[in-house]
């Protein structure tokens, strides 16, 4: 989910909303959901505000601007407010699983190609793709499960449970312009990366302990900033709190936690858990 021009922009598999047709994406405006245009053809995993345009990212190859008109894609496109265009020449296609902007720049991570190179990581300037990092036999190595992309302190960082050059495990990786590094201090497989002001969130799980920790990454320091029992699916920040779904504290359910720099004190937060899964779909 993203904000966007005021609105709050819901994607995923979905193709309904209360019963209404929706193809993978919408807005909601507190009150009820809209389509955009007649939406894209496949699953919307991504989705990010880039030079003053929604961009969706996914499993999907053309977006439908009008009934029984196709405009293609690839597995990246940008929504304008009124129709949806290609970005890049519509040269992505596979699966982009995650999306992050900084400038003119846009970054994507996934298992995609980029034309005919394969890549986990890539970087549109607005005017060519560059791949990032590829799997075996790429310039830059990247494989593994990847969950989080975020731009802070002027680098690309990628959570998830990596493996990189030379063998090299990493849940949190850097690149800033001449290859990846591990960033160390983080436990277990990244779940969610988020920023707040110029500082980086970080999620993780040690999932055969039953713990999830979130820490704070800035200026090259890593700091541990809370524990909870069970699992973190997602780091969401608002002012000085951080919220946190997922399936926490040996509930059989899902919980939304907040914690605030103020006292650093956990709270649950109540949640109809029904009703927003109804409304935002498979989202959270």
């Amino acid at each position: 989910m993203r904000l966007f021009r005021g609105l709050l922009f819901l994607a995923g598999s979905f193709d309904a909303i209360d019963g209404e047709l929706f193809a993978h994406v919408a807005s909601w405006d507190g009150s009820r959901a809209s389509p955009l245009a007649h939406g894209l053809n496949g699953v919307v995993d991504a989705l990010e505000e880039h030079e003053g345009q929604l961009v969706a990212g996914g499993s999907f190859s053309a977006a439908m601007n009008g009934v029984g008109s196709l405009t293609r894609t690839g597995a990246v496109a940008a929504w304008d407010g009124s129709a949806w265009g290609a970005v890049g020449g519509g040269q992505v296609s596979g699966s982009v699983m995650l999306a992050a902007s900084r400038g003119p720049e846009l970054f994507v991570a996934g298992a995609m190609l980029v034309g005919a190179k394969s890549a986990r990581v890539a970087k549109w300037d607005g005017s060519v793709w560059t791949v990032l990092a590829g799997e075996t036999g790429s310039r830059w190595r990247m494989e593994g499960t990847m969950s989080g992309l975020v731009v802070a302190e002027n680098a690309l960082f990628v959570g998830g449970d990596l493996l990189l050059e030379a063998g090299t495990r990493a849940n949190l990786a850097r690149w800033d312009g001449g290859g990846w590094r591990s960033i160390a201090g983080v436990e277990g497989s990244v779940s969610s990366l988020a920023l707040q002001g110029n500082m980086l969130l970080v999620a993780s799980g040690l999932v055969e302990q039953g713990r999830a920790k979130v820490y704070s990454h800035r200026s090259g320091s890593v700091q541990l900033l809370l524990e909870a029992s069970g699992r973190i699916d997602m780091v969401l920040a608002q002012g000085d709190c951080l919220f946190l779904p997922g399936m926490l504290e040996g509930g059989s359910g899902g919980k939304l936690l907040r914690w605030c720099f103020m006292d650093k004190k956990t709270r649950e937060v109540p949640v109809d858990w029904p009703v927003l899964r109804a409304n935002a779909a498979a989202v959270l």
